[in-house]
């Protein structure tokens, strides 16, 4: 692997490189958890939305405790590698198993229950083991680092392993839940990372306490987080904007119909020269006056206008008879 690969793997464990791994890992995990949030507070019968807040909710918390870790250890004056790597890794283990039960859980209703109990047994196990991790790597840390030592091996091959699972079982759930491609990639970058770095421990490529192959990994799934949410709120409000429709239309009063002689309804009106009930006064109007002029123009000469005239007007008013006025001078005219 060439030199430049490495600093671009290594880009999030060397300063100021990993702070901003910490602080942009936060900022997406919150952006996730402000769009469930309000989501469940403006639907709180969306299921989906509960879970994400919940997941969202135990994602920003699991990295606000490696922040307090770090500043344990700066204020306390111990070392800060002897704190933060096991807790690291405890906290990406927790977060994978959170989001990976939202995505399963949050519209395929077959999990019930047992999905929960199996999210908790599996949260007690891995804060066990980051116990009894920490207190063995604090005897080790200065003559050893946790990347080739056997906590980083186990820790590593644990959040492989879940990733792998979680894989599998969107695979499996593929049609029964929401944009599982995207879910499918949210795990297929997990597994791509911690099996690279599982990779480099075997190659003893990788030295120090931290691993940057994991971290761009887990970056790079978490921004897809957010999209999924988004995704889950356009579909639900979809969802609604399409009910009310419905609703609407089968409300709504239904048309003017017609009659047959015989009584039965049919959907086409009379030819007897009555207008649709569905034309407006407006148009109404129009369409006389279009009859009337071409009563008027009708085979007319200039000075058979007037008769015309009287006799569109008395053809549209149907009166029997009618009268013009012929202007023979100022105080003259004649009866026509």
């Amino acid at each position: 692997m060439s030199q430049s690969s490495l600093d671009f793997l290594n880009l999030f464990t060397k300063s100021p490189g990993d702070l901003i791994f910490f602080l942009l890992a936060i900022a997406i995990s919150q952006a996730g958890l402000f769009m469930a949030l309000s989501e469940r507070l403006r639907r709180p019968q969306n299921r989906a939305a509960g879970k994400y807040t919940l997941a969202m909710l135990g994602t920003v918390s699991a990295w606000v405790v490696v922040m307090l870790g770090a500043l344990y250890s700066v204020v306390t004056g111990q070392n800060v590698s002897t704190i933060l790597p096991p807790l690291e890794r405890i906290c990406t283990v927790a977060i994978i198993l959170l989001i990976g039960w939202a995505f399963l859980t949050a519209e395929d209703e077959k999990w019930g229950r047992a999905a929960n109990l199996v999210l908790l047994l599996l949260l007690i196990a891995g804060f066990i083991g980051y116990i009894l991790t920490g207190i063995q790597w604090a005897a080790q840390t200065d003559y050893s680092n946790f990347n080739l030592s056997t906590f980083g091996v186990t820790w590593t091959f644990i959040s492989l392993a879940i990733s792998i699972l979680g894989a599998v079982l969107v695979v499996m759930s593929f049609r029964r839940i929401t944009d599982a491609p995207l879910k499918l990639l949210f795990f297929v970058l997990l597994i791509l990372g911690f099996g690279g770095m599982l990779i480099q421990i075997n190659q003893l490529s990788i030295l120090g306490n931290y691993s940057g192959t994991s971290r761009l990994a887990l970056f790079a799934a978490l921004a897809v987080v957010p999209v999924l949410i988004y995704r889950m709120v356009m579909n639900h409000l979809q969802g609604e904007l399409h009910a009310q429709e419905q609703t609407l239309l089968q409300s709504a009063p239904p048309a003017v119909g017609f009659r047959s002689k015989d009584g039965g309804p049919t959907a086409e009106p009379p030819t007897s020269g009555t207008l649709s009930p569905t034309v407006s006064p407006a148009q109404r109007d129009s369409i006389q006056l279009l009859k009337i002029l071409g009563l008027i123009l009708e085979d007319a000469a200039p000075n058979s206008i007037p008769e015309k005239i009287i006799s569109a007007v008395l053809e549209s008013l149907k009166a029997d008879a009618g009268a013009i006025l012929n202007l023979q001078d100022a105080n003259y005219a004649d009866v026509s």
